[in-house]
């Protein structure tokens, strides 16, 4: 195969375990052009580009979409537990709808719409606007809606998927097609470049600097993790009660759903668990699934 003598040798590095950050910013840096639409890679290669502005707070697309997700159902559900008018602004319905489909896998869209992307947006185009009105957080439209656009709508607009599309299989994969198309790596060795997945993720984490993002003050969530484990799959429900009102609560919360694939159900009031949770540094560090299947904070 033909290939850049230079990265070919970082690839290497990595396969290798011997690698450093530098080899995989050179990598990152170099695949942003020649990506072939893989949007990870290309994100963070533009953060590797882009130090200065990541340094100041600039966030990547993805985090600023799940944000966005995160400060609408707080608003949404807030308003629900204090029995109070539910906030809703038609221009809301359009922005979160796309930032979820933005976020969304593919897969889970040929396997629930059966439709492409493109069309996809359109419809929720073509849906939003016909409302006319929000009431009691739910859009009024002014006519009937087609069956395709009762589907996109009843998968984006009534009920917002909080799914992290930004995992660490879902990184591997895009770096390893890009790769292989830039002729940099073989298919034998495709097997090794997953067991270096989590080394990836976590540059991929410290790139995208998640500290910038502002994420609700004086909330706390609740999030349902679901892990693999080793003999099988199950589903494991945990009640995580995780103040974001602190220090970096966002770095937090984006390595929690790196490590354990959940995603946020709904926000709790945090008087209850703010004191107990927030160390006396002002920060919480990432946290992991301990033997005994319990989440645990690491400070």
């Amino acid at each position: 195969m033909t290939f850049d003598k230079g990265l070919r040798i970082r690839v290497e590095r990595l396969l290798a375990g011997a690698h450093h950050a530098r080899d995989l910013d050179e990598l990152f840096l170099a695949l942003r052009q020649r990506s072939f639409g893989a949007k990870l890679v290309r994100e963070i290669g533009d953060f590797s580009a882009h130090r200065q502005e990541r340094d100041q707070g600039i966030a990547c697309k993805s985090i600023q979409n799940f944000a966005l997700l995160m400060g609408f159902s707080w608003r949404r559900d807030t308003a629900r537990r204090e029995g109070l008018p539910i906030p809703g602004d038609i221009d809301d319905f359009l922005s979160t709808s796309l930032a979820a489909l933005e976020m969304d896998h593919d897969d889970n869209l040929r396997a629930t719409l059966r439709m492409p992307r493109g069309q996809v947006v359109k419809l929720l185009r073509s849906a939003h606007r016909k409302i006319v009105d929000v009431r009691d957080g739910q859009p009024v439209f002014s006519e009937e809606l087609s069956p395709k656009e009762r589907a996109v709508c009843d998968r984006y607009f009534f009920a917002v998927p909080l799914q992290w599309a930004f995992d660490e299989d879902n990184l591997v994969g895009d770096l390893a097609t890009c790769l292989v198309k830039n002729r940099l790596i073989c298919d034998e060795e495709l097997e090794i470049l997953k067991t270096r997945g989590q080394e990836i993720a976590v540059f991929a984490m410290d790139r995208m600097h998640l500290s910038s993002v502002p994420l609700p003050g004086g909330t706390v969530a609740t999030l349902h993790i679901g892990r693999e484990w080793a003999d099988g799959d199950e589903n494991l429900s945990i009640n995580a009660h995780i103040p974001v009102d602190i220090g970096r609560p966002n770095v937090f919360l984006m390595t929690l759903l790196f490590k354990t694939r959940c995603r946020v159900e709904h926000w709790l009031e945090p008087r209850e668990f703010a004191e107990a949770l927030q160390p006396a540094s002002g920060i919480i560090e990432p946290v992991e699934i301990n033997a005994a299947g319990k989440l645990q904070v690491l400070v």
